[in-house]
């Protein structure tokens, strides 16, 4: 299988492209929703979702440290390189959570 390049990333398949494209955009949206929430009804909405994808992103990331020996080895599933963009996606959840709840004055409920 040949690699796929995005923005300049290169991808070893398909899903590897489709899971970073996925991540990417939901990500983004849920900051959207949350701007727009806080525009239209002056509070944070996703918090309780960041919380839900950080720890979801951070289990996938330990999952595949586990599979991939702290990234020596490589499969079709799961890379080096799905370790650290995981651990990269959990800490901008948590970091987004404790953003919003620091500027909002306490724990935003989605």
């Amino acid at each position: 299988m040949e690699p796929l390049e995005f923005w300049g990333i290169t991808f070893r398949s398909a899903s590897h492209l489709a899971y970073f494209k996925l991540s990417v955009t939901v990500f983004l949206a849920s900051i959207g929703w949350c701007f727009g929430k806080s525009i239209f009804s002056g509070r944070f909405a996703p918090t309780r979702f960041w919380n839900i994808m950080g720890v979801a992103h951070s289990v996938v990331s330990l999952q595949a440290a586990v599979y991939t020996k702290m990234g020596q080895a490589n499969d079709l599933v799961y890379s080096a390189e799905c370790v650290w963009f995981n651990a990269l996606a959990a800490f901008l959840y948590f970091f987004l959570y404790w953003l919003v709840c620091k500027f909002s004055g306490g724990s935003s409920r989605a």
